[in-house]
Formats: structure tokens, C-alpha cells, sequence
């Protein structure tokens, strides 16, 4: 199954690897790492916009460090 079935606003991150957004039952993750086998870890967030804003900020300083604004992150 594509990543794109399953995750909104896939981004490519330097390794190769992407980036992206699903919900979940209580929160949005914003999924690290995913390959064809899954993903490294995901940052939870309390809604779509606020994952989104933090990725576009993520992705203009070349995903350093880890993204802002999140509530927990999970590996």
C-alpha cells in the first residue's frame, strides 16, 4: 500500500525517508521516518493545523532538531 493511502502532507526528508500526517484517535501524529516497512517515531499534536505548521516550520530549517509545539512524542 502507497504512503499516500494512508498519510497527508507527505514531505521528503534529506535521508530519503518521509514525513507525514494521520490521525489518530485523540490526536494528529506527524509520522518520521516512514519507509515501506513504517515509521522511526511521531510528535502528537492537538489538531491537522498545528501538525502542519509545525512540519512546514520543520522543513524550512531542514528538519533540525525536532519540530515545535508538540504534546508528546512517541517511539
Amino acid at each position: 500500500m502507497p504512503l499516500t493511502d494512508d498519510y497527508s502532507h507527505l514531505t521528503q526528508m534529506p535521508d530519503g525517508k518521509f514525513c507525514g500526517l494521520a490521525p489518530m484517535l485523540y490526536t494528529v501524529g506527524l509520522f518520521v521516518g516512514l519507509d515501506d516497512v513504517g515509521y522511526s517515531h511521531r510528535y502528537c499534536y492537538h489538531n491537522v493545523s498545528e501538525a502542519a505548521g509545525a512540519l512546514m516550520d520543520w522543513k524550512a530549517i531542514n528538519f533540525k532538531g525536532e519540530p515545535i509545539g508538540f504534546i508528546k512524542r512517541k517511539d
